[in-house]
């Protein structure tokens, strides 16, 4: 009986298996609803500190990193500017106001459900107060997201052009 139990505990033992560490996301836009300039995607690179850390499901990893890194169908439009930079392994791509998505000089239209999501994930809704979110199409469409906190800026402090996000995987 001592020998069965030493076996199943090696083979449980034996048996678990490490995830391999993945690499964290980064996210920068501009807070609130702003109509944007035509940004650099060096700036994520150049914002060292990130001004919030989220930790995300797998799953909602897993959905950005397979969105991201395999959009779909290109479509034949100039890119527009940029709304949210996405940097996911070491391409950074952007998703711009009207839902379109650009990464490595080719530009792909994303459905209203898979920005929505995209846009809880990665918390872009937080810096919006709940009045002005009811005026968003896919929050008329899906809702406040589950994971909505607003994030107000500081009163007596200028609004920040850029906030960064990363979003590390649990």
């Amino acid at each position: 009986m001592k020998h069965f139990i030493v076996i199943i505990a090696l083979l449980a033992i034996c048996s678990c298996k490490t995830r391999p560490h993945r690499e964290n996301i980064e996210v920068v836009f501009s807070p609130g609803l702003v109509d944007m300039n035509k940004i650099d995607p060096d700036i994520i690179n150049s914002i060292k500190k990130p001004d919030k850390v989220y930790t995300i499901t797998s799953d909602d990893y897993a959905f950005l990193h397979d969105v991201l890194s395999s959009p779909g169908t290109i479509i034949p439009i100039k890119e527009e500017t940029p709304r949210i930079l996405i940097k996911v392994d070491d391409n950074i791509c952007n998703i711009s106001v009207h839902n379109t998505f650009h990464s490595n000089n080719k530009t792909y239209f994303l459905s209203d459900k898979d920005a929505y999501r995209i846009k809880s994930i990665v918390h872009f809704y937080d810096f919006i107060d709940e009045v002005n979110l009811q005026n968003i199409k896919e929050i008329k469409q899906f809702g406040i997201p589950n994971n909505y906190e607003y994030c107000p800026s500081e009163p007596k402090k200028p609004t920040k052009s850029f906030v960064k996000i990363v979003l590390k995987e649990e």
